[in-house]
This record gives C-alpha cells, sequence and structure tokens, in this order.
C-alpha cells in the first residue's frame, strides 16, 4: 500500500500551519522521517450532510430497534465491513488485513452510495422500511451546519450523532484514559502492548513498505485499542512502530530483545 492510501490524518488548520487535531494523530506523524516531501488533500471533516445522516440513522437503529451492535460506532464499523467500505494492506507473510475507512475518505458519490448501502442493512437487520429511515433524518440538511468566525469548521451537531462521531474522529480517545499512576503499565497495558507487539511485528521487513507498518499501527489504535489503555502504553506501541519503520528503511535490524524490553514481556511472548 503506498502513501496515498494510509488512513487520513486528522488536522487543524492554525494560522496558515496544520497541526495535529488529536494526540492519535501527533503519535502518527511522528513516525515520518523529517523533511519527507506529502501531498495533501483538504476535505472537511465531518462536515458533509451525508455523513451526519449516517450518523443520525445507525444511533437511532441502535437506540429503537433490536440489533447485534451496541453502539452506533460499533453498528458503523461492521456495516463499512459488510459493504466493503475498506482499505486493503498485505502483510509481509502475504496476508491481507482489510479494516474500515473512515467516512471522510469517500467522495461525495461513494459517501451517498455508501449510506443508501448502510439503510438497505439496516433495513434487512430490522425490519424497517428504508423509507422511514430517510424521513427520520430529512431534517439533516446544508443549512444545519455553522461555521465560527475564524473559519475553524465547528458545527452544531445533532444531539443523537454526537457520541459516534467522537468516536470516528476522535482516533487518540485512547490516549485520554490513564492509571491512577501515569508512570507505570497496568497489567491491561502489559497484554494490550504483547498484542500490539504481535500484531505489528510481521508487517516490517528489511527494504520493506514502511506504509504497512504504520497501517498496522492505525488499524491497532483505530480497533483494538480500549480507551482504558494509558498513555504511556500508547507511546510504548509508537516506540515499537519507529523500530519497525526503521527496520523497513534498513537503518535498523529487528532486535525482538529491544521490542520486548519496550513491551515489558519476553521474546517468547512476541515471537510470531
Amino acid at each position: 500500500m503506498g502513501k496515498h492510501e494510509t488512513l487520513p490524518f486528522k488536522m487543524t488548520v492554525e494560522r496558515g500551519k496544520l497541526v495535529p487535531a488529536t494526540p492519535y494523530d501527533a503519535e502518527r506523524l511522528d513516525t515520518w522521517r523529517s523533511g519527507t516531501a506529502v501531498n495533501v488533500t483538504f476535505v472537511r471533516d465531518g462536515g458533509r450532510v451525508m455523513e451526519r445522516k449516517w450518523w443520525a440513522i445507525l444511533n437511532r437503529a441502535v437506540k429503537e430497534c433490536k440489533t447485534p451492535w451496541k453502539t452506533a460506532a460499533e453498528a458503523s464499523e461492521a456495516i463499512k465491513l459488510a459493504i466493503g467500505v475498506v482499505n486493503l494492506t498485505k502483510t509481509v507473510g502475504g496476508d491481507f488485513l482489510a479494516y474500515p475507512k473512515s467516512l471522510t475518505e469517500l467522495d461525495d458519490p461513494e459517501l451517498d452510495d455508501a449510506v443508501q448501502q448502510m439503510i438497505d442493512v439496516i433495513h434487512h437487520v430490522t425490519g424497517v422500511d428504508p423509507e422511514e429511515w430517510k424521513k427520520q433524518v430529512a431534517h439533516i440538511r446544508d443549512e444545519a451546519q455553522t461555521t465560527t468566525e475564524t473559519g475553524s469548521g465547528d458545527r452544531t451537531a445533532d444531539p443523537d450523532e454526537t457520541g459516534a462521531e467522537q468516536t470516528e474522529a476522535g482516533n487518540g480517545s485512547a490516549a485520554s484514559s490513564a492509571p491512577v499512576d501515569p508512570t507505570k503499565l497496568s497489567d491491561e497495558d502489559r497484554k494490550w502492548l504483547v498484542m500490539a507487539a504481535r500484531m505489528l511485528i510481521p508487517s516490517a521487513a528489511p527494504n520493506g513498505d514502511p506504509d504497512i507498518v504504520r497501517n498496522q499501527y492505525g488499524a491497532l489504535i483505530k480497533h483494538q485499542t480500549p480507551p482504558s489503555i494509558s498513555q504511556l502504553a500508547i507511546g510504548k506501541a509508537v516506540s515499537i512502530s519507529k523500530r519497525l519503520v526503521a527496520v523497513c528503511e534498513s537503518t535498523e535490524e529487528l532486535d525482538l530483545e529491544l521490542l520486548a524490553g519496550i513491551a515489558g514481556c519476553t521474546v517468547e511472548e512476541i515471537r510470531t
């Protein structure tokens, strides 16, 4: 996978400069070598009507109907996988890994089609007429969006959308909750780090594609990181990712003892 297909960075425009919008995005940005030239496409995050309708429908479906999902965010990820709204990457071992795209990665026609497919899935799961879902979100229009005087793109959100949108946009939320002692890893942190290392290590190889490591890390944070995982643990996962990126760039050799030391476990625990 090339750099053009990586998970999008969430950035905020401040005085003519792009600043990472979340700790997660700051960590991802820090894995890139200083001076690397990149192409940037501007897409306002979460400001499109169809994105708001996506979340409004899922929130109502989860709240009002019997579904296999506990939250709108869980429903969103499952449905995106079901309808093929995914990114694909390939591990060194040749296995493909699919993970859901962010809605912000879709252009308007793709998003329109995804919303229609989502409604069809919700109809199949709940039995509710698709036209009924469309009626419930008919009030969501362009004029419902608001922009601050500074042009930051803030808006007034439908109360039903807020929680799910924060999950979609707030990939750094896992770093917001830390153990009582932020200088020590909890048992949960340690187990998560072992899992993270086992997930990340196969993505690296000498002269390999460092984007595979970055995408694996993105999938790890987005889909397999509970909110209770500490900032300290996430920082160690970032360190492991950096070492593996260096392996791909052939500036370091793969050192399992070093990676195990970062994760606070034995080499046998992270050996894949």
